[in-house]
């Protein structure tokens, strides 16, 4: 049971993780939709426990893709196989974001408010950036950064490829609403619970169909902020 409630936590923390993955595109490209896919997925010391080796295999299929207009983006995270789907709109020209949450079945809504009063967390956090560890991912030169976040006792690393040809206005890291990079990561790893998980760029068009903003939330039951923090846990969400 312990292992089910780890490997229901580690989505938890992977959706609040993409929270406030988003797009605003003021500069160079404009528009677009760029698919990340996990490609590493490892959990040392895991190795014999079925529950874990599972998750592990669900999670080899994880993506995450980012849909963007100069007013509106959309970033949609699957972190096991349509088990954990975590949709996260964002609307300038209303100033309104909204999360939309799959999780095993169980639909949420959550009404972040206005863009521009979303609440800020004010994480600890430090960032070291490599100019010098380059390299180009989809044509895009990209260099090495490095963060370390604390949040309420609690500590993740991880290591991005960051691209200036894309801009990106809101972080990549729940805790952080405002981005604190020049650019777009093309390529992310991050440690936490035990977990090595690896996200790398491998698409990117600058056309695509603009009804993927239009989402149905019929279906949906609606939350509020706190008690989804409270279904995580609280610090990264787990």
């Amino acid at each position: 049971m312990r292992s089910l409630n780890k490997f229901i936590g580690i989505f938890l923390a992977l959706a609040f993780f993409g929270l406030s993955t988003e797009l605003t595109a003021q500069t160079k490209i404009t528009s677009g939709h760029l698919i990340l896919q996990a490609t590493d997925v490892k959990m040392p010391g895991m190795q014999g426990n079925p529950e874990m080796e599972m998750a592990m295999e669900m999670l080899k299929d994880g993506s995450m893709e980012i849909y963007f207009t100069e007013d509106k983006s959309l970033s949609v995270h699957d972190m096991a196989a349509g088990m954990s789907v975590t949709k996260t709109l964002m609307d300038s020209q209303n100033d309104r974001g909204v999360m939309y949450m799959n999780m095993m079945g169980q639909k949420m809504k959550i009404d972040m408010g206005s863009i521009s009063e979303i609440e800020d967390y004010e994480e600890d956090y430090t960032i070291e950036i490599y100019e010098d560890d380059r390299k180009e991912i989809l044509g895009f030169d990209a260099y090495r950064v490095v963060m370390k976040v604390e949040a309420q006792g609690q500590s993740m690393e991880m290591e991005f490829y960051i691209t200036e040809q894309i801009k990106t206005m809101a972080s990549l890291v729940a805790q952080i609403p405002e981005n604190p990079f020049p650019g777009t990561a093309l390529k992310m790893s991050m440690n936490m619970m035990g977990m090595e998980l690896t996200f790398e760029a491998v698409e990117f068009n600058e056309k695509f169909d603009t009804s993927v903003f239009d989402i149905d939330d019929s279906q949906y039951r609606e939350m509020d902020m706190d008690a989804l923090q409270q279904m995580g846990g609280g610090g990264f969400g787990f």
